[in-house]
């Protein structure tokens, strides 16, 4: 999807197309479709063993996968943003200043910019995707 000055229906939700006032544009919307794939989409990556690596540095988010089977430290004093957190495999326990909080599997936790260590603590195979603002 790209930013345009054009809006295409092709589907009117919710409204009987015979009986509907507003036009519908399948032919200029089949006529703007791109074929070409320009490439899978798919980052490539090689999963780091209790660490993580970077997936993605926008200059308006970085996400990295920490990937762990024991414990790993994570710190964020060269980040001045919250940091978004997204157990994408496994299940684990951060901690910080004193608290924790439990991660599972499609579960997420937002850490604020003031916290600057975590701890991540795991007895199974875990991955978190991290994302913030550089």
């Amino acid at each position: 999807q790209q930013a345009s000055d054009i809006t295409y229906r092709i589907y009117d939700w919710g409204r009987d197309p015979a009986h509907s006032q507003r036009p519908l544009h399948l032919k200029e919307a089949v006529e703007a479709l791109d074929y070409k794939q320009l490439n899978s989409g798919k980052t490539a990556f090689e999963r780091p063993r209790n660490g993580s690596v970077n997936l993605v540095a926008e200059d308006v988010f970085h996400t990295n996968l920490l990937a762990f089977d024991q414990t790993i430290h994570s710190e964020y004093y060269y980040v001045d943003s919250f940091v978004l957190y997204v157990c994408v495999s496994g299940k684990c326990t951060l901690k910080y200043n004193g608290k924790q909080e439990q991660l599972a599997m499609g579960e997420c936790i937002l850490l604020p910019a003031e916290i600057k260590q975590v701890e991540w603590v795991t007895d199974t195979y875990c991955e978190v995707l991290e994302t913030y603002i550089p």
